[in-house]
């Protein structure tokens, strides 16, 4: 009885959605894709964000306009003397 009906309901269906093709792609969705995107949105990210740190840094020293003259001469330290006031005493 209960199959008879089955049988029934199953004629009067006429609905049979057709699927198309980039549907299948949940089908055999992969955990590990996602987190592959996420690492590699994260680096992008990352990437990105140390760019503009330089960047920014470039920029802000392109601003500065002191630029000391430095002597690249060496005093040997046996031949330099301290002040008086600086010496230790025992």
């Amino acid at each position: 009885m209960y199959e008879m009906k089955q049988q029934e309901q199953d004629i009067e269906c006429v609905f049979q959605p057709t699927l198309v093709a980039h549907s299948n792609r949940y089908n055999n969705f992969e955990e590990n894709s996602f987190l592959l995107r996420n690492e590699a949105w994260k680096e992008q990210r990352d990437n990105k964000l140390i760019s503009q740190r330089q960047n920014k840094i470039t920029h802000n020293l392109t601003e500065c306009t002191f630029q000391p003259a430095i002597n690249n001469t060496k005093i040997p330290l046996s031949t330099q003397t301290k002040p008086e006031d600086e010496l230790d005493f025992v």
